[in-house]
């Protein structure tokens, strides 16, 4: 894929997400009370459900104006566990070489 398709891919994909319906999890990430929301109300979904905790993470993230520690160490725990996933899947491959 050249970098013209890649911008138009990025362009098409960026009118998509405009066009698509606003939902009540935007609507409050949009007023920085989504994650009080679920604290209060969808606790126990959010610590069990993965894919759930994703989803609302990256609302919270769309809509943010300002710092959360809550997110930013959401962000730092993935980025260490695929960090530490390289690791182990390369260290053979590292001891081989040698």
């Amino acid at each position: 894929m050249d970098k013209i398709q890649k911008e138009k891919l990025k362009q098409l994909l960026r009118i998509k997400s405009q066009l698509e319906p606003k939902t009540y999890l935007d609507e409050l990430a949009e007023i920085g009370v989504l994650e009080y929301y679920v604290k209060d109300y969808l606790k126990e979904k959010f610590d069990t459900d993965p894919e759930y905790r994703d989803k609302i993470y990256d609302y919270i993230y769309k809509y943010a104006e300002k710092y959360n520690d809550d997110l930013e160490v959401y962000y730092l725990e993935q980025v260490l566990e695929s960090l530490s996933f390289f690791n182990q899947y390369t260290a053979e491959w590292q001891k081989t070489r040698q």
